[in-house]
């Protein structure tokens, strides 16, 4: 073949090779900036998960062969009678192919703390705590109602802490945690909810970044969540 036919098939195998990198690059930034993350291939940035009756019927064993996840935490509770129905299910499912495990409370204003608290611990009795409980805020407030409010969680989070020994985490979208949790609850581990393309804030365990991940083993989507630097499973272990 003549050498000026080589040249020009070589353009053209490079041209295709641009062409196909540009468009995976603008496919992955769509994915990031609408709180999805779609990819199987290539590099994951993700360290956990969080799951519910939402999620449905999981297959524990595909998602513990995720080397991506290394800590799930599972919905147990909500209110004064709420209880997860697949949450049993699902911490043993996940304890059993060993992935560590934590549970999460839904508060709410509906219900004391005392109540709310005595609801999380009928939910999950039996069952091995491997990580610091979870109490999950995402409530909205005025100036108002913002004094009750840190009133009934303060009261909440003080029974998981003398149950458990240790500072629950909380997990709240940012909105919540400007309205309630910023300047009275700052010695708190914060689980920060937020689907843009950072955290917005500097202080926080983990950081769920997407509430429209794929993984192996769950139908459908899943929240997927991320260490701060410097933080690892260590930090979020009961001890």
């Amino acid at each position: 073949m003549p050498h000026h036919l080589d040249n020009i098939k070589t353009i053209h195998q490079h041209t295709k090779a641009v062409l196909l990198l540009l468009t995976l690059s603008l496919l992955l930034f769509s994915c990031v900036n609408d709180g999805s993350f779609k990819f199987k291939k290539g590099p994951r940035h993700y360290n956990g998960i969080d799951v519910s009756h939402h999620q449905g019927k999981i297959d524990w064993g595909k998602v513990a062969q995720d080397t991506c996840v290394k800590f799930v935490y599972i919905k147990a509770s909500q209110g004064a009678f709420f209880r997860d129905s697949r949450y049993k299910k699902n911490i043993k499912g996940a304890q059993k192919h060993g992935l560590k495990c934590g549970s999460y409370h839904f508060f709410t204003m509906s219900a004391k703390a005392k109540d709310q608290f005595e609801n999380f611990k009928k939910a999950t009795k039996g069952c091995t705590q491997d990580l610091i409980p979870v109490v999950d805020v995402e409530l909205q407030v005025n100036s108002k109602g913002r004094h009750r409010v840190v009133l009934t969680l303060s009261n909440l989070l003080k029974l998981f802490e003398a149950e458990y020994g240790c500072k629950p985490m909380i997990y709240c979208p940012h909105s919540s945690y400007l309205q309630i949790i910023k300047g009275e609850f700052d010695d708190y581990p914060i689980f920060i909810a937020s689907y843009k393309s950072k955290a917005h804030i500097d202080d926080y365990h983990l950081w769920q970044f997407s509430e429209k991940g794929h993984i192996d083993g769950i139908k459908g989507y899943v929240d997927l969540d991320r260490f701060h630097k410097g933080v690892t499973l260590k930090d979020i272990e009961l001890r």
